[in-house]
């Protein structure tokens, strides 16, 4: 089991750079940052990477993707996360592109490459809502 204090306590504070992604996962919305392009980014950034805007915006993604690749986590790498190894962290290409990193939850004996996944939450506290992944079978 997650210790969702200790975790919340590690996090760094919200900010107005990425509240916008956590007021979405808090009503289980996926949001990413999307600049005057439309090029999506995951994490968030500053600057567009082709043209350097900074004028960007949230947009609510699908939350559906392919697992990438994978692996089970059997060592304590963070505290909050000692009483649940091992757990599973998949990398996910969402549908929309972008790369994100996330905990794999549900069944995750029977994995495999380009298996599709969708997105759920975790309610951490009033403020941090985490996204997590499961597969779709």
């Amino acid at each position: 089991m997650i210790d969702k204090d200790l975790l919340v306590a590690s996090m760094e504070p919200i900010t107005e750079v990425d509240r916008g992604f956590w007021e979405g996962t808090r009503v289980g919305e996926l949001r990413l940052h999307a600049s005057p392009t439309g090029k999506l980014y995951f994490p968030q950034t500053s600057a567009d990477a082709d043209t350097l805007e900074t004028d960007f915006h949230w947009q609510k993604v699908s939350g559906r993707g392919t697992l990438w690749s994978w692996i089970v986590m059997h060592q304590k790498y963070l505290k909050a996360y000692a009483g649940a190894v091992p757990y599973v962290v998949g990398r996910i290409e969402l549908e929309e592109g972008p790369m994100i990193i996330s905990r794999l939850v549900g069944r995750t004996d029977d994995l495999v490459c380009d298996m599709p996944v969708e997105v759920v939450f975790e309610r951490l506290d009033d403020e941090r809502t985490l996204p997590v992944f499961r597969a779709v079978r």
